[in-house]
């Protein structure tokens, strides 16, 4: 896939989450649907903190060894798979209080704005050895792009059963 690709793909699914946290009154967007569960105000949160943490302009790029996407079947089938359940790193874990939808959609959108800038001015092949995900080793930037899109793509569909719950 090329990077232009994997960027209308995310940018696709970021749309869809939006849309979908769009349709939530403040009291909505932060009701815990079901015992165990986090509120949909709460799963754009852990996004949006994924979006920002993934910073790509801060890395120290290195030339890659390897195809750019060579990873991204493997991301896919980790994060697709829907049968796993996985705990966060606590640095993308949402907070406990009361988010407030406008800034949380604000702040999704300037995230991905940024992703998108990003990905429109640079050669997504460099690898970029100072962010890790276990069990992937060192992914390349354009991978980085197919992680945060299979990310979205699984918290969208938990999105869509906490919807279905309120």
């Amino acid at each position: 896939m090329t990077q232009q690709e994997e960027l209308s793909e995310f940018l696709a699914i970021k749309q869809e989450l939006v849309t979908l946290l769009e349709t939530l009154d403040e009291d909505r967007l932060n009701q815990v649907p079901f015992p165990g569960s986090w509120t949909a105000g709460q799963l754009g949160e852990h996004l949006l903190k994924s979006y920002r943490g993934i910073d790509l302009s801060k890395v120290q790029a290195s030339p890659s060894q390897r195809p750019s996407g060579e990873k991204s079947p493997q991301i896919d089938g980790v994060f697709l798979d829907f049968t796993t359940k996985y705990q966060p790193p606590e640095f993308i874990v949402p907070s406990t209080g009361r988010i407030p939808g406008p800034k949380l959609l604000g702040d999704i959108r300037q995230a991905a704005d940024a992703i998108a800038a990003f990905v429109n001015a640079h050669d997504l092949s460099f690898t970029c050895p100072d962010f890790e995900v276990i069990g992937f080793g060192d992914l390349t930037a354009q991978e980085w792009i197919r992680f945060l899109t299979a990310h979205s793509k699984r918290h969208v569909r938990q999105l869509r059963n906490i919807l279905s719950r309120l």
